[in-house]
């Protein structure tokens, strides 16, 4: 006997098989939908009486919890002959359509619909879908992986020469740091060392991270940044205010490249199309979640 697609991949999925034709279809749409509408209540094969007190089968429903709302969904595996929903099947449903008043209605099927079909539907309201396997062509247009080439720019901390004037001020500095327990060139956060600029006194070492922040790091390589100061004085713990001329700061660009790859880990198996220009692609992580309720026919995850 053949095997309709679905019937497989409804296997594949639930590892169980359906005896009746067309009913992994069915059970895979009404996945799908849930896949989509978490929050409503998706149910497979339910009998619904319309107005006509006729008992009606329906292929899927969908509802809200309060029961505002309510989609019903005929669904059409022609995989195994390959032919298209005609419009006997819609008009055939439009019956069931007009004694049970929903407030929306579809057709499903994976091979599409006669034209008669499709102007018959449009003229009653029915809703068209196509939701068919995912092939290898339906990738193009579509991202099926994901390659991150990240270049991290960044520098060495920075040795720090100060220029002054004279000898006198260079002696008063050297004797201000070595009071302070300081070397001088190399400074860290904690140390008590501010050069004071327009009555404006900052660190020493937030001083540095400014300047060296806003250097462009475009070329790898040797740097030595040299600033005239002007105006600008030092201060080494709370004595002193020693001018000083000119910093110079010498520090190293580094470049570094890291390649990233994200590919999805998830199967992409089906494909829902509204014939209005939309399609999803769903996986087989967003259906092997899925369990439907032997007794009521409810799909839950």
């Amino acid at each position: 006997m053949v095997k309709s697609t679905y019937d497989e991949i409804h296997r594949l999925l639930f590892s169980t098989s359906c005896p009746k034709a067309g009913t992994s279809y069915e059970r895979l749409a009404s996945c799908v939908y849930k896949s989509l509408n978490k929050d409503r209540i998706i149910k497979h094969d339910v009998r619904l009486i319309g107005e006509t007190d006729v008992k009606h089968q329906i292929d899927v429903s969908i509802e809200t919890e309060s029961g505002s709302k309510r989609v019903l969904i005929e669904c059409k595996d022609f995989d195994i002959s390959g032919d298209k929903v005609g419009l006997g099947i819609v008009r055939d449903f439009w019956g069931v359509v007009d004694d049970i008043h929903p407030d929306q209605s579809f057709v499903l099927t994976c091979n599409g619909f006669t034209r008669d079909a499709r102007r018959y539907a449009k003229g009653k309201g029915i809703k068209l879908a196509v939701l068919r396997e995912f092939r290898e062509s339906d990738w193009e247009g579509r991202i099926r992986s994901l390659c991150v080439n990240i270049t991290q720019k960044h520098i060495s901390d920075p040795v720090i020469n100060l220029y002054f004037d004279n000898q006198e001020q260079i002696d008063l500095f050297t004797k201000s740091l070595a009071d302070n327990g300081l070397t001088p060139s190399h400074f860290d956060k904690e140390d008590p060392v501010w050069i004071v600029c327009e009555s404006k006194p900052n660190q020493i070492i937030e001083y540095v991270q400014k300047v060296t922040n806003e250097y462009p790091r475009s070329m790898p390589g040797p740097v030595k940044l040299k600033q005239k100061l002007v105006d600008t004085t030092l201060t080494v713990g709370s004595k002193h205010e020693i001018p000083v001329s000119g910093v110079c700061l010498e520090f190293q660009v580094f470049h570094s490249k890291e390649t990233y790859e994200f590919d999805s880990t998830s199967i992409a198996l089906l494909i829902l199309d509204d014939l209005e220009g939309t399609d999803i692609v769903i996986g087989d992580d967003d259906l092997s979640r899925m369990k439907i309720d032997a007794d009521t026919g409810e799909v839950y995850i």
